[in-house]
């Protein structure tokens, strides 16, 4: 897992307790960093290992070291039996069910819990931070399943798990491999372990949040990704569709200074920079496409006045039917225009008046009737916006929490106190992950309702059916937006807050827990389900951008600067257009696997 680009050396993060970024846990998480212990950890760590010794061998009680856990916090545990009670509180709470957490959530939790004993608080050995940090550098990880923690105290059965494989006793992939029993083992001797669990460090390894701050790590990093490609999404369905890009005018958004949707706006005009398929909507739109109206019609003399031939092209590139550039013509001129047909209209004047009067003559989108477009596409800044402020509060309570102390009791190495208090209580993370997680939400049902618009003629301004030619015979991508509904629908019942939950354990001793795990665990769902609706978007704007530019005779130069770049990288990956039906899975799964590309592509474009 862990690589260097080029074959150079991996960056190093510097694990001090107290600067860890989220950042940093998604580099080392993905193997794109390694780790390194700061100097001036080792003191502090070894200076609370002293009291935590000087305290149990002087028989005093501690909580947890000296005594059992939770509803068993009554009763005595001797000095002598302080070891054996650290290693059976690891065997008995390795109770964790379902799938395996994936190997860069578990890297992340390795990491978080690195770096809160590097604070020098929770009184164990300098071996054990040596030990993680080791395995973190040569790739050995735990096998832990995602089930099990209620987030008070912390997160324990996914902690223990962790636990359990540095001491030889579960289960972890070590190169490429899953190992267990004395393979497990031989593999920890190479690292300094197995580890044999002394005073406290059973309770300081598997008490606490990691589990929970890891993964929220690793949604936070991937969540910008997603709240970039939203922005990606919605400026190639504007395209598409024609759109006007009034709603991304920065001065709309300095009167309702909201930092998310401002950055939102902003990043949707960098992508439709220089495109000729979007305008503001007082703005001529064939002017602005190269096109000349007189030229894409021809006049005949009729009884009435004039017919007026109109090719596919001038509809396609306005995106509106016989009728609607009847109606356009007539309030635009006063002279009464009405639809023959398809392709031509009828104006009450004589043939050398209409040629005049179409010489020169271009619309815009508010002569068109297109004043304001949708809310899906309107009202997107705002919504992408607060996924932005949403990343941004998770962020900030995130990135106290993996630079605190989460584990009890907790050690004050200088006065040689315990003290008893609830650090390991995840509610504000799960708070924070409930917010996000209905914030992504958000953005896969706006999005859903953009794919919905493409589909649909009566809303896509002159794009076939369900963006296939010769629809009826063939389906095209309607049932894309079928997955894409499926998905949303899914994700607004996952969206329930976990945070509004609690349940009692322990006796009653731990009568309140955050359900913080379960509110991550949820929210990385929902992360997963809006990459797919916004690939199913990507395809779908693909597929009518390349159906818009083909019908109104134009290149791919209409395009925005990221717009041009995504689309080209999608349509090589696709062979746009699609003309015949075929299995849209495929096609949804290898937009889905390309978004990293796809986004690069795009950002590659931008100006500076």
């Amino acid at each position: 897992m862990l690589s260097a680009a080029s074959g150079g050396v991996l960056r190093a993060v510097l694990v001090d307790g107290s600067s860890l970024t989220v950042d940093d846990v998604a580099e080392v998480a993905f193997g794109k960093a390694r780790v390194e212990i700061a100097i001036g950890v080792q003191e502090r760590v070894e200076e609370a290992r002293r009291a935590i010794v000087e305290l149990t061998e002087s028989g005093a009680v501690v909580y947890g070291v000296t005594t059992g856990f939770g509803a068993l916090a009554s009763h005595r545990v001797s000095p002598r039996e302080a070891c054996l009670l650290q290693r059976n509180l690891i065997l008995s709470h390795s109770t964790g069910v379902g799938r395996e957490l994936p190997k860069e959530a578990v890297r992340a939790m390795m990491l978080v819990r690195l770096n809160t004993l590097a604070k020098g608080y929770s009184g164990v050995r300098y071996r054990v931070l040596e030990l993680l940090a080791e395995a973190l550098n040569r790739d050995l990880v735990p096998v832990v399943p995602e089930k099990g923690s209620v987030g008070a105290s912390g997160d324990l059965a996914p902690l223990s798990h962790m636990a359990l494989a540095l001491m030889g006793e579960g289960e972890a992939y070590w190169r490429g491999r899953r190992v267990r029993g004395e393979e497990l083992k031989k593999a920890l001797r190479e690292l300094g372990g197995p580890l044999e669990l002394s005073y406290k460090e059973g309770l300081a390894l598997n008490n606490g949040t990691p589990a929970t701050a890891g993964l929220a790590c690793l949604l936070i990093h991937e969540g910008q990704a997603v709240a970039e490609l939203a922005d990606l999404a919605l400026a190639m369905t504007m395209e598409a569709l024609l759109c006007s890009t009034d709603p991304l005018n920065s001065r709309l958004h300095e009167l309702r200074p909201h930092r998310g949707q401002a950055e939102s706006a902003k990043l949707a005009r960098a992508f439709l920079a220089g495109s000729c398929l979007v305008g503001s909507s007082s703005k001529p739109m064939l002017r602005e496409m190269g096109l000349s109206l007189a030229e894409l019609v021809e006049l005949e003399g009729s009884p009435e006045g004039t017919r007026v031939r109109l090719s596919s092209r001038l509809l396609s590139a306005l995106g509106v039917s016989s009728a609607q550039l009847a109606e356009a013509i007539t309030l635009k001129t006063g002279i009464r225009a009405h639809a023959e047909g398809k392709y031509s209209l009828g104006l009450v004047c004589p043939v050398s008046e209409a040629r005049e009067l179409l010489s020169e003559m271009d619309f815009t989108r508010a002569e068109l009737g297109r004043v304001q477009d949708a809310y899906s596409i309107r009202c997107a800044p705002v919504v992408h916006g607060a996924l932005r402020e949403a990343l941004s509060f998770a962020r900030r309570i995130v990135e106290v929490e993996i630079n605190s102390v989460s584990d009890n009791p907790v050690i004050m190495p200088d006065s040689r106190e315990v003290l008893s208090g609830a650090n390991f209580h995840g509610q504000p993370l799960a708070l924070a992950l409930d917010t996000l997680a209905i914030a992504l939400t958000y953005v896969s049902l706006i999005s859903e309702r953009r794919v919905f618009r493409l589909l649909d003629p009566a809303l896509n301004r002159g794009l076939p059916p369900f963006l296939i030619e010769g629809s009826g015979l063939k389906t095209g991508l309607m049932i894309t937006q079928y997955t894409a509904a499926a998905l949303a629908s899914e994700s607004k019942v996952l969206a329930h807050p976990a945070s509004a939950d609690t349940i009692p354990t322990s006796a009653n001793q731990e009568d309140h827990v955050s359900m913080s795990m379960t509110a991550a665990l949820k929210a990385r769902k929902i992360l997963e389900n809006t990459k797919t609706v916004l690939a199913i978007e990507l395809l779908n704007a693909s597929q009518a951008i390349s159906l818009r530019l083909e019908a109104a005779g134009l290149s791919e130069s209409c395009l925005g600067a990221g717009t041009k770049a995504a689309y080209s990288y999608i349509g090589e990956l696709l062979g746009l257009p699609i003309r015949e039906d075929r299995p849209y899975s495929r096609d949804i799964i290898r937009v889905r696997e390309t978004l990293p590309e796809i986004l690069d592509a795009a950002r590659g474009k931008l100006a500076d």
